[in-house]
């Protein structure tokens, strides 16, 4: 059996040379995969972050406009409260220019 190393020894040294550079081939492609990946990894956070970061903002856009609308409504309804008693009161001041009327056209007929 030691003869047979001897024998070979130049061709185990290269397999086994062979076999450690391609461990150390398969590590390097390893890193720069996982470099690669790290660097991807970073480019998709930071391109969720800026989507998001735009997402709030339109959020907050509508936050105000919905706000605003609110205040809107609010204020047509009272308007609307307010015209409606503005119509009960000329309606109501009509009713008595005409009972006015009626009091004065009775004043002046001439009692028979």
């Amino acid at each position: 059996m030691p003869n047979w190393i001897e024998k070979h020894s130049d061709t185990l040294i290269t397999i086994a040379t062979i076999i450690v550079a391609f461990a150390a081939l398969v590590t390097i492609v390893d890193q720069r995969l996982d470099a690669q990946d790290e660097l991807i990894s970073q480019r998709f956070d930071a391109q969720d972050r800026h989507i998001n970061q735009r997402f709030d903002a339109v959020d907050q856009r509508f936050d105000a406009m919905d706000k605003r609308i609110d205040r809107l409504t609010e204020e047509v309804s009272e308007l609307r409260r307010l015209t409606v008693s503005i119509s009960e009161r000329v309606s109501r001041n009509e009713g008595q220019i005409d009972v006015i009327r009626e009091q004065i056209q009775a004043a002046d007929t001439p009692s028979p």
